[in-house]
């Protein structure tokens, strides 16, 4: 890549994104087990769709994706499971719900046999166009866990694909392993069959993936096909600028930069206008236009407040020992998580804009209770 990523590093760019929620509701209808199945376990077909809502809960965690929300039911249930709303912050994001009359449902159906010594699970996501989309997997018989765990992802694939390809490069990070080819091949594998709303999304992440190659054209053309089909998008408009600035093209990208805050209504996207104005800020000085960068990273820090980096920026740029410096000292204080390492939860999947938090200024991530 160009100099502004290699400066920064491409991996640990990834910021965090609040984005317009729709919910998308899903139904498990029906799970059977065979006979064989249930005397081997103990487990009784109700058990098993309660194990499956709960690794399906675990994997729209683990993604922190708020592309959507996806609200799991079975007929016998209230409705929504209770733990998404309280958990990570969810509850606030699910006020802002906007639902519309477009919104697609999906009816979950499945099977569990026993078949050479192994179980075997075949999962059915009926939409309500009728469309109906399966996957079929199977684990030795005394690992049911696992096969749990394969089942609660294979759901959230079938049903939001994007929010399961962004799991597989949150898993990757949080082990200490960045991988985007496999977040890359999920992708891809997905977007020919996805509903007009998943294509954004999917497309987006796609182009994440392969910035995180260093396949950067390939990248900026995906962003921009992204933009084709959603102008609006404001994640794409933040990764197509940093793939810009990343190859010298500062002016191009601050245009993308400027694009994505005009894009970004404030209430759902702080962080991403956030970023943006620190990408543009370091774009300037790239420039050589570093009185004008002080600026722009003081309107960083105005479009999301509980954001650390654009502060921890200013802070090489102000007078030292000046009023205004020990007040964004007590500011960093209180915001950032003392920690030795880097703390993944409160980072999205959505945006790539060239990690800066450890690589530039030794920072680790912000946690803010999202």
């Amino acid at each position: 890549m160009g100099d502004l990523i290699s400066l920064f590093g491409i991996v640990l760019g990834i910021i965090g994104l609040e984005s317009s929620l729709d919910v998308r509701p899903v139904t498990i209808s029906r799970i059977t087990i065979s006979e064989a199945i249930g005397e081997h376990w103990g487990y009784t077909p109700a058990s098993i769709e309660q194990k499956l809502k709960d690794e399906a809960y675990l994997v729209m965690r683990r993604a922190r994706s708020f592309s959507r929300g996806t609200r799991i039911s079975t007929p016998n249930a209230d409705g929504s499971i209770d733990k998404i709303a309280r958990d990570a912050g969810v509850l606030r994001l699910l006020q802002r719900v906007q639902q519309s009359v477009g919104l697609l449902e999906f009816t979950i159906t499945g099977d569990i046999v026993a078949e050479h010594g192994k179980a075997l699970m075949e999962l059915r996501a009926r939409r309500s166009d009728q469309q109906v989309v399966r996957a079929r997997f199977e684990r030795p018989m005394d690992q049911l866990d696992q096969l749990m765990r394969d089942a609660g992802w294979v759901l959230v694939r079938l049903v939001d694909p994007q929010v399961a390809c962004a799991e597989l490069l949150r898993r990757s990070l949080m082990e200490g392993r960045p991988d985007p080819v496999e977040t890359l091949r999920c992708a891809e594998e997905a977007l020919p069959t996805v509903t007009d709303s998943d294509r954004p999304w999917l497309l987006n992440l796609r182009g994440v993936a392969l910035a995180m190659l260093h396949r950067d054209q390939e990248a900026g053309r995906a962003f921009l096909d992204v933009l084709s089909i959603s102008p609006d998008f404001a994640p794409a408009w933040l990764n197509l600028g940093t793939v810009l600035a990343g190859n010298g093209r500062h002016r191009d990208a601050i245009e993308a930069f400027d694009a994505a805050i005009r894009h970004a209504a404030p209430a759902e996207f702080a962080q991403t206008r956030s970023a943006a104005f620190v990408m543009w800020a370091i774009s300037l000085e790239k420039q050589g236009r570093p009185d004008e960068a002080v600026p722009k990273l003081r309107q960083a820090f105005r479009a999301d407040r509980t954001y650390d980096l654009p502060l921890r920026l200013l802070r090489q740029r102000i007078p030292p020992d000046s009023a205004e410096e020990k007040e964004i000292d007590r500011m960093i204080a209180e915001l950032s998580v003392p920690t030795g390492h880097p703390d993944w939860d409160p980072i999205y999947t959505e945006n790539i804009v060239g990690v800066m938090p450890i690589v530039v200024v030794g920072s680790t991530a912000t946690r803010t209770g999202r």
